[in-house]
């Protein structure tokens, strides 16, 4: 399984103490939960990323990693509203996750991609959704909150995205990338991820990442109803 190293990230958790990770985070979303008890505290950092150019964007790394590859022609469901964006659930940086929140082209999904319970991600365009928060409504069943991670960051004119020390008010051009995760109440082998932006205004942006990690079996997920949709489906 490819591993990142992610080296000397500062984090801003929501009590607004600041950490420090230097660690291998695994593609799999059981792994990253597991490391969050490993973090300590330590003196403040920043780390600079820069998003691919528009030009070249097609002969980087970056990209590479975000192609699509032999999944660009796969839908899910067979429906044209619903583009798979990988059979995986990688753990994005924070330069390709702003990439692929602030320019998702077209990948983002129209409509909910429901009762998915396999390793996936998606791009989804929650302007699209009757309510925003209804991508959480999504046929699996019940899920439980497994914490979340927030990291404050800057971002430049030339795409230089650079992670800063938790403010006590954003400033334009600075935001909040906050990656939340979720456990199923039926099996723990079944996880969901969700990666949003927030600017310094508190407006969250309409498209988000939106991922699913399951090592067991499909059928041994219990689905009940959820109360988080905000229209029958």
């Amino acid at each position: 399984m490819a591993e990142y190293l992610i080296d000397q990230v500062t984090v801003c958790d929501s009590d607004g103490s600041d950490q420090e990770r230097h660690e291998h985070i695994s593609l799999d979303v059981a792994d990253i939960t597991e490391s969050f008890e490993r973090l300590s505290p330590s003196p403040k950092k920043s780390r600079t990323e820069k998003l691919p150019s528009k030009k070249s964007a097609s002969q980087s790394d970056s990209c590479k990693k975000l192609s699509f590859q032999d999944e660009s022609e796969q839908l899910y469901k067979e429906d044209p509203q619903c583009p798979i964006f990988s059979n995986s659930a990688p753990f994005f940086s924070l330069s390709e996750a702003c990439n692929i929140i602030l320019n998702p082209g077209d990948k983002a999904c129209t409509k909910m991609p429901r009762g998915c319970r396999r390793a996936s991600t998606f791009i989804l365009d929650t302007s699209c959704l009757d309510h925003p928060n209804d991508y959480k409504a999504d046929d699996n069943g019940s899920f439980r909150h497994h914490g979340a991670k927030v990291e404050c960051i800057e971002l430049d004119d030339d795409g230089e995205v650079t992670c800063i020390a938790d403010p006590k008010m954003l400033r334009p051009g600075q935001y909040k990338l906050s990656r939340t995760y979720w456990v199923h109440s039926s099996t723990k082998d079944y996880k969901k991820r969700s990666v949003i932006l927030e600017d310094h205004s508190g407006e969250v942006y309409p498209v988000i990442i939106l991922q699913y990690s399951n090592t067991g079996k499909e059928e041994d997920v219990k689905v009940e109803p959820h109360q988080n949709s905000k229209k029958s489906h």
